[in-house]
């Protein structure tokens, strides 16, 4: 954790971690860190976690919506892989579709 807060975080950033060991070796790297322990109800009433909730909401409503008929377990795999994709490029939508075709291109077929 210590080596990846090195590298992606910058040093004036203020993190706010709950409480587990391996984010105090990340609060060592950043100006500020802020541990802060809530309930499930709490987190909900939170700024800091807003945006948590909220991702996790509309994850779990874009699965159970749109694989509902499907076999979950068969296709779990690709169907998490689908929704990191759509995250980890989420800052610029505008390329998404041109993005995808090359890895598409390059992929073998997974029937």
């Amino acid at each position: 954790m210590a080596s990846w807060a090195r590298t992606a975080l910058h040093e004036a950033v203020h993190l706010i971690t709950d409480r587990w060991a391996s984010f105090s070796a990340a609060g060592a790297v950043v100006a500020e860190h802020d541990v802060r322990i809530v309930s499930p109800r709490q987190s909900s009433e939170l700024e800091a976690f807003e945006w948590v909730n909220t991702f996790f909401s509309n994850l779990k409503t874009a699965v159970r919506g749109t694989y509902h008929y499907f076999d979950c377990n068969k296709y779990a795999a690709r169907y998490l892989a689908a929704a990191q994709y759509r995250v980890n490029r989420r800052c610029t939508l505008c390329s998404l579709v041109e993005r995808l075709l090359w890895p598409c291109a390059r992929t073998a077929p997974c029937p």
